[in-house]
């Protein structure tokens, strides 16, 4: 998947990185100052900041749980904008299609069924995808990340996302 950046700064290019030039598990200054593409903000959902991906404009999110520990990443597709849903669909087969190429078939790859069929079928591709009636979903599992595509509308607004997680990370910390 070819990259690149919007402000860019210096830093050295970490050996074995788990996503771009980062660790599954690094804090957010870590993070900081190893991120070599952009300028991170911090904000409530963790830390930000502009990238291209693909040639396509995308926030790329840095998450963290409450112990400061990185556990997943985010290329958000809302910089888009297209006024149309359907438009989303070809950049989604796009991006599905890097991410092939990169990390082989998918282990699920499906649209998944919101509403009845016939709901579906009166509302045509587009308009199906911006009511919510479809979500496009597929996923890779690999040794550094468990990684997903998706496509969904919520309120009629489109959103087109990419998440890398640590495959190792336990959200509940309860050690089942």
């Amino acid at each position: 998947m070819f990259i690149s950046s919007c402000g860019a700064k210096q830093a050295v290019q970490r050996e074995n990185p788990d996503f771009r030039n980062v660790k599954w598990g690094d804090s957010s200054e870590t993070v900081k100052q190893y991120e070599m593409e952009t300028e991170l903000s911090e904000t409530s959902a963790g830390l930000i900041g502009a990238v291209r991906v693909e040639n396509l404009d995308a926030w790329l999110i840095y998450t963290f749980d409450g112990s400061d520990t990185l556990h997943t990443a985010v290329y958000d597709f809302n910089k888009l904008n297209y006024s149309n849903a359907g438009q989303y669909i070809p950049i989604y087969e796009g991006l599905k299609e890097s991410l092939i190429q990169k990390y082989g078939e998918p282990s699920k790859d499906e649209i998944v069924k919101m509403a009845d069929q016939s709901l579906i079928d009166m509302a045509g591709e587009s308009n199906a995808l911006e009511y919510g009636y479809v979500t496009y979903v597929a996923y890779w599992e690999t040794d550094k990340a468990d990684i997903s595509i998706g496509l969904l509308a919520q309120n009629y607004e489109v959103h087109l996302v990419i998440s890398y997680n640590d495959p190792n990370y336990d959200s509940n910390n309860s050690g089942l």
